[in-house]
């Protein structure tokens, strides 16, 4: 389960990234990309940039980890109604039905119409 979620979680990271991500990513690529960098550029900034990278990224999986969880929460109860309804259903209507059904071909459901019937 988790190995499918996970796929599905990157590739949904990799399809829809933000418009923060993205920015981020490209300031860090620009950082690292120009070998020739002058040298009051603060080494922070490098890695401040590559952090909120990183913390884009874990924050849309998360996102759909969550959502993920919420629809698995969701049809799992509808799950359950689907199992549940159709038993009290049954319950509720079946000897009415069964009633109805044996009346049509002369059997009364009571007990002395079987012992009449035995006779």
């Amino acid at each position: 389960m988790f190995k499918t979620l996970d796929f599905k979680a990157y590739s949904f990271i990799n399809s829809m990234e933000s418009e923060k991500n993205k920015q981020a990513k490209d300031e860090f690529n620009n950082f690292t990309a120009n070998p020739n960098r002058e040298l009051d550029q603060n080494p922070l900034k490098i890695l401040l940039a590559e952090n909120l990278a990183i913390s884009q990224e874990i924050l849309d999986l998360a996102k759909y980890i969550k959502n993920y969880i919420r629809w698995q929460k969701i049809f799992g109860w509808l799950k359950v109604f689907l199992i549940v309804i159709p038993i009290v259903l049954g319950v509720l209507y079946l000897p009415a039905m069964l009633k109805n059904v044996l009346s049509s071909y002369g059997l009364n459901t009571t007990s002395n119409s079987y012992t009449n019937l035995l006779k």
